[in-house]
């Protein structure tokens, strides 16, 4: 696996990553990036710390999820991998999710 990935403008350290999942609750045209960082908060029963990308469509959204699992896997011996603009998706944003 490649040490960084680069998503549109965003570069992230890919060895942290855990899955790259469609959002289950709320939008099907978003998708979330679990790292090593993302944890469960108890008192408040729900997730932190973890990535939200938006694209226009439930089927955008698993595209980009083939996109960047195919970056990941593509050079492992490489140093920034990134993810390549295709009319298959677009990304309006990606915000991280710190929780309320």
């Amino acid at each position: 696996m490649a040490q960084y990935i680069k998503i549109n403008s965003q570069v992230f350290n890919a060895d942290t990553f855990i899955a790259v999942t469609p959002v289950v609750s709320g939008t099907t045209s978003q998708i979330s990036i679990i790292t090593t960082t993302t944890h469960w908060d108890n008192p408040n029963e729900e997730d932190l710390d973890y990535w939200n990308i938006t694209t226009g469509s439930a089927a955008q959204a698993t595209a980009l999820i083939s996109a960047i699992n195919a970056a990941l896997t593509a050079n492992p011996g490489g140093r920034v991998v990134e993810v390549p603009p295709s009319s298959d998706y677009t990304i309006s944003s990606i915000a991280l999710q710190n929780g309320s």
